[in-house]
């Protein structure tokens, strides 16, 4: 979990000053690149699309790949921190935005206290396993995996009876989430409308608590959902107490969890403390671990789930012993419809959801010519922007001689033109690709179009009549 009172601070910083930092480091990166691209350009046989397998998490072959910023080729993956998609978000236009991770980081840490650390259990669920290694009178080690990587695609809404009974419970109004109240119900309706999956749902709500909803460093208001809802503040307490009660009055299960942040990450001056954050149960896949103030689908890696009754004992010490970021990737950003310059927010990867901020139109392209040249021989290849956080920059490259593209970078058009030329070829087929690499909310990402052309020895146009019909003939 980020430290929000460092974000706090940072929200005085000139808009501005962040936009102009954005466009130098884009800049810079776009130029590397470009220079790159130019140094290996030379006659190429044709490739098949790359398809990048995302962490060992079976993605199916697509598409989207990640690249590295200052490298044309694959990379390892990158090292991340909550820090990193704060700072990111930072520079953005005003616009809450959500890094799109997949991935499994590992955390192994040991806890010391001259009377022992208390108790600290094993816990698996979809995307958290956290177990005990081993344990003395005064050291206990945990190692933690969390994963970046959600497989579900449940339908939205459902009905309470499609729920296991025995997670029924987690439907219901308890102490301090009152999702029955008419206020928290008619926020929760409005939040997931439009939503056709769970976790589209979850995300909805989960965006607009971290939105809304600010951190209480005062420490003197009540965390109750409702109070928390009117007040607009909280501490992470009151963030999971609101969030379960707008889950729960969505007919969504969820309940509050409970744990420790070690010292080094960010939380209670860099001190460590204890903190709170949320489950959700999906039908199709069981419990999943979110943070209300930044993470959804996921957590930080160094979320320690409950017990630790020493962990915030002065006389506690901590030792990391492994802290491993290097099967984590980036692969995309994407805005929400609220305005925040400050908070940033991270995500799992959910295979079936597509929600790829930007789009390639059209997804292939087929030129048909003869070898003189008539035909169609050219078409325009636009890039759309859906639902980027931060506006696109993009440049176009091919791995065929025999195609031209034009222009092929712009920080403003957004359409490139095709151009095909069969001189010195036969007759018959060839094929191609066309490469869009897209910068755009701290992630490069590259869309791949297929490119076909056929030469033949004449084109023939044909028109076929049109019939058209007046609303008034009846």
């Amino acid at each position: 979990m980020t430290n929000r009172m460092k974000a706090t601070v940072s929200r005085a910083r000139p808009l501005l000053a962040c936009a102009l930092v954005a466009a130098l480091l884009v800049l810079s990166t776009l130029g590397a690149v470009l220079a790159a691209r130019a140094s290996e350009r030379a006659p190429r046989a044709a490739e098949t699309p790359f398809c990048h397998s995302l962490a060992g998490n079976n993605r199916p072959a697509g598409t989207v790949r990640q690249r590295s910023r200052l490298s044309v080729g694959p990379v390892p993956p990158l090292r991340i921190s909550s820090s990193l998609v704060l700072d990111t978000s930072l520079c953005a236009t005003g616009q809450l935005c959500t890094q799109i991770y997949s991935g499994t980081a590992t955390f192994v840490v040991d806890i010391s206290h001259p009377q022992g650390v208390g108790s600290i259990s094993n816990y698996e669920s979809v995307n958290f396993v956290q177990e005990v290694l081993s344990q003395t009178s005064t050291t206990t080690r945990v190692q933690i995996h969390s994963i970046a990587y959600l497989d579900t695609t449940t339908h939205f809404p459902f009905a309470s009876s499609e729920v296991p009974p025995a997670i029924r419970g987690y439907l219901q109004p308890s102490y301090n989430i009152q999702s029955d109240h008419p206020d928290i119900v008619g926020l929760a309706q409005q939040l997931v409308l439009g939503a056709s999956t769970e976790v589209q749902a979850v995300e909805q709500i989960l965006d607009w608590v971290l939105a809304k909803i600010s951190y209480d460093y005062s420490f003197s208001l009540p965390n109750d959902a409702l109070s928390v809802y009117r007040n607009r503040s909280g501490t992470c307490t009151g963030f999971s107490n609101l969030s379960v009660a707008l889950l729960r009055a969505a007919g969504i299960p969820a309940r509050r969890v409970s744990g420790y942040i070690p010292p080094g990450h960010g939380w209670g001056d860099n001190k460590g403390g204890s903190h709170s954050w949320i489950e959700v149960y999906y039908l199709d896949a069981g419990w999943v671990f979110s943070e209300p103030q930044g993470s959804k689908n996921f957590v930080p890696v160094y979320f320690i789930l409950g017990g630790c009754e020493r962990c915030g004992d002065p006389a506690t010490s901590y030792r990391t012993i492994v802290e491993d970021y290097r099967e984590i990737e980036l692969l995309y950003a994407v805005g929400s419809p609220y305005t925040d310059s400050v908070h940033g927010a991270m995500a799992a990867y959910v295979p079936g959801w597509d929600r790829l901020p930007f789009r390639l139109v059209p997804a292939a392209m087929t030129f048909l010519v003869t070898l003189d040249g008539q035909g169609v021989h050219r078409r325009s290849l636009q890039i759309q922007d859906i639902n980027a956080c931060d506006g696109l920059a993009w440049f176009v490259d091919d791995d065929a001689a025999w195609l031209t593209l034009d222009p092929v970078s712009t920080f403003t058009d957004t359409v490139t033109y095709a151009s095909v030329d069969p001189q010195g070829l036969s007759l018959g087929g060839y094929s191609g690709h066309i490469t869009a690499t897209v910068f755009g909310g701290g992630a490069v990402t590259d869309l791949v179009v297929p490119v076909r052309l056929l030469i033949v020895d004449r084109v023939v146009q044909v028109y076929l009549p049109g019939v058209f019909r007046s609303a008034d003939m009846g």
